[in-house]
């Protein structure tokens, strides 16, 4: 069985700087202009007396510890369609490492985005007696023309001083190396006949095979050499093991024969025939009406009571850029909604389950939790399980996948909600839940959630 997935960048750090185009955006040789104060109480000046490389000048960032943020838009500086990523030297410390300095500089990341690609790298939180020359990861795909978004951000929440020093912003145009995703992502378990697809991404950007290496012990065991339909090896489980684990190493190679590879790691789950797919509709393909097909909606307040009369929650097929296929879900939550709303989804639960895993891409304004009731009649829940924030800032897809987790109890229904905590709007895709199979499972189990009868 083969599907063809569509993915997003995948981080991959190089060496060092050389790239074939580059534009500079600040060297701060004679002064700082254009950036903007965002949270905290961030102060900064130019100081001309300690340059990190073709300069004398810098950017200096000093915050008493409340996670400062500060930024700027660099206007139509992408010169051509390709892959970038931002160069940058940085400096801990107060200025010329001053006498009586504790070490208490938080630790920040500067962060690059442009549209839907973003690249954020991290600063260490020490005293440094020397520049270091850092790089994000590769914003992808950018267009001619196109302004950079360049924020340098301290932790959330940080209690010590900022001192930072920034300077000679680059914006280098390279070709990225080969790098590989898994999917289903490392840590999944799997049963029966598993598709496993191997995402390339980088390099020329035509892929022409991906070898299958089982066990990762230098053997292939399987070529695809077909891109049209993606790259997929359907690994046969049950010659394997009931349970226990498998590795496989997945090496593509493109055009201009660059290699690249991933290893991952997967359970092994054939008890009672296999683990049981709990999700309809889960990448929201099929979509007819207000609401995707296969799917309901509802909201719960804080203490897990259905709430039948949902406030003002708007729901929407997401076309312009879901993370596979043609379609994905966003929610909206309006600005007035309180902080607990929820909406939700609950389809073919089977119930008396083991090893419950939920896994998807998700990203926006809100956590996701998965849901167990013991009854259909508005009652609260029994349990709750799995929060995961995605990135409401950028609005990048993020996958969340979770080891097999076991309630103990015998709920007969189950939901999949999400959690605002901000009014940025929430997407979900690929969303599946998964169970050991039980060889006898209780008739009235076997119900589709009907709360509406």
């Amino acid at each position: 069985m083969k599907k063809l997935l569509l993915v997003l960048g995948i981080v991959c750090l190089l060496s060092g700087f050389g790239f074939s185009q580059s534009t500079t955006l600040d060297d701060f040789a004679s002064a700082v202009t254009g950036w903007v104060v965002g949270v905290g109480y961030p102060t900064i000046s130019h100081e001309a007396i300690d340059g990190g490389n073709s300069t004398a000048g810098c950017m200096q960032i000093n915050d008493g510890g409340w996670s400062c943020s500060v930024s700027k838009t660099y206007t139509a500086v992408v010169t051509a369609d390709g892959d970038y990523k931002v160069t940058f030297y940085y400096k801990n410390g107060p200025l010329n490492n001053a006498i009586g300095y504790t070490g208490g500089t938080a630790s920040c990341f500067l962060r690059a985005t442009c549209g839907l690609s973003q690249g954020q790298v991290n600063m260490q939180r020490v005293k440094m007696s020397n520049w270091e020359a850092l790089e994000t990861p590769f914003l992808y795909g950018l267009t001619a023309g196109s302004n950079v978004l360049i924020e340098v951000v301290g932790n959330t929440g940080a209690s010590a001083a900022v001192d930072l020093r920034v300077d000679e912003i680059m914006l280098e145009k390279a070709t990225p190396p080969v790098v590989v995703e898994a999917n289903p992502p490392s840590g999944y378990i799997v049963s029966g006949i598993a598709p496993i697809t191997a995402l390339p991404e980088g390099g020329s950007g035509t892929f022409t095979k991906v070898d299958f290496d089982l066990d990762n012990n230098g053997s292939i065991d399987y070529t695809d050499s077909t891109p049209g339909d993606g790259f997929v090896y359907d690994l046969d489980t049950t010659s394997i093991v009931t349970t226990g684990t498998v590795t496989i190493k997945m090496t593509a190679t493109d055009s201009a024969l660059a290699t690249g590879f991933v290893i991952a790691t997967y359970g092994i789950d054939n008890r009672c025939g296999g683990r049981i797919e709990l999700v309809q509709n889960g990448g929201f393909e099929d979509w007819s009406g207000v609401y995707p097909d296969k799917w309901d909606r509802l909201d719960v307040d804080p203490n897990g009571v259905v709430n039948l009369n949902p406030g003002n929650v708007t729901i929407e097929k997401e076309t312009a850029a879901p993370k596979a296929g043609t379609n994905a879900l966003k929610i909206t939550f309006s600005a007035s909604d309180p902080t607990y709303a929820y909406t939700m989804k609950s389809n073919n639960f089977k119930g008396n389950l083991d090893d419950y895993i939920l896994w998807y891409w998700g990203k926006g304004g809100a956590d996701v939790k998965m849901c167990y009731f013991t009854s259909n009649d508005g009652a609260t829940w029994v349990s709750t399980w799995h929060l995961v924030n995605s990135d409401s800032s950028a609005l990048l897809w993020n996958m969340a996948c979770d080891t097999p987790y076991n309630i103990g109890l015998d709920p007969l229904y189950m939901c999949v909600v999400t959690y605002k905590y901000t009014a940025t709007p929430s997407y979900w895709d690929e969303v599946s839940v998964t169970s050991s199979g039980d060889c006898t499972p209780p008739p009235q189990a076997a119900k589709v959630w009907d709360i509406y009868e």
